[in-house]
């Protein structure tokens, strides 16, 4: 887990250095947000904390990642109907 967070901050940092305007710099702030998990105190802690964690963090995810590809094939559709 501590691997995606660095990672994901390494891929927030270098969005952020590349963005070229206000929104690309929102959009990547918006990204890192959506990944982003607030946990509130709870009486759970070490692994028992972690396994809750990563269960609702890996279907958080595998959502994600289900609406990307539809939003991708929606707009592969609408660009192929385009140029007919």
């Amino acid at each position: 887990m501590v691997n995606a967070a660095l990672s994901f901050l390494q891929d927030f940092h270098e969005a952020a250095y590349q963005a070229d305007d206000r929104q690309d710099l929102l959009n990547a702030i918006n990204e890192f947000l959506d990944s982003s998990i607030v946990i509130p105190p709870l009486e759970l802690e070490g692994k028992d904390l972690l396994r809750s964690v990563a269960a609702f963090q890996k279907e958080m995810l595998r959502k994600r990642k289900l609406r990307e590809q539809r939003k991708s094939l929606r707009r592969e559709e609408s660009i192929l109907f385009e140029t007919k």
